[in-house]
């Protein structure tokens, strides 16, 4: 699969989610996902920073306040317009680029990536292509949909094609815990724990920490997003 229809599905609720963030309507990533990723960054060398996929930047923008150097790539050249625009600082860049592009001629001291795995058709290819660019003893952090209760969240764990140890593209309509996307559908791709892990490790990467990550205030708390350090 070419990722000409995911760059379509990103680039059309592009603005969206710049709305989205800017006015701080999207709660899984204003209380849980970002905070987690803010706090867990701050301990590494951050001389040196990658977001991969970036979208329009603005955790980039949180990162940089904190970094030397950050770069932000997508493969959304809608998402990395407005990037630009709107969530600009003087020490970021911002590229179009698939993970797949990164070469070893830019070394990173601190990779992170939030939800973005996920959507990835190959993440095999990417997660070595990561591994090429990172720096002697740098981490890669990175968020994801949590395989075991996404589909219950996501309303296809009763799908017939559904089999949780097996991988699975899926289609809806894009969706965060306060909006519905109407109209606009994103794909993301199932896959279980055991398949993240094994393809880190096949990488050449070693697991530091594994979260699991929810709204701890929630009356029926289970983990929706998983953080994994590597």
């Amino acid at each position: 699969m070419t990722y000409s229809k995911i760059i379509n599905e990103w680039d059309s609720i592009a603005n969206d989610r710049y709305v989205a963030f800017e006015n701080k309507t999207d709660k899984s990533y204003e209380n849980i996902l970002k905070p987690s990723v803010l706090e867990i960054l701050r301990g590494n060398d951050l001389s040196s920073v990658l977001d991969v996929g970036c979208g329009v930047g603005a955790l980039t923008l949180e990162v940089a306040n904190f970094s030397n150097e950050i770069t932000g790539i997508d493969i959304s050249s809608t998402s990395i317009e407005i990037a630009k625009k709107k969530n600009q600082a003087r020490n970021i860049e911002y590229k179009v680029l698939h993970a797949e592009e990164l070469n070893n001629n830019e070394m990173y001291s601190v990779v992170y990536s939030n939800m973005v795995l996920m959507n990835m058709p190959d993440i095999c290819v990417a997660l070595h292509s990561i591994h090429s660019s990172m720096k002697p003893k740098a981490k890669f952090i990175f968020t994801i949909t949590h395989p075991s209760f996404w589909p219950i969240y996501w309303k296809y764990f009763s799908d017939h094609k559904f089999k949780y140890n097996q991988p699975l593209e899926i289609e809806r309509e894009f969706r965060t815990q306060n909006q519905n996307y109407e109209g606009k559908k994103t794909r993301h791709f199932h896959r279980p724990i055991a398949y993240y892990i094994n393809n880190l490790t096949s990488s050449g990467f070693r697991i530091l920490n594994l979260f699991e990550l929810s709204d701890e205030s929630e009356e029926f708390w289970y983990p929706r997003f998983m953080m994994i350090e590597v």
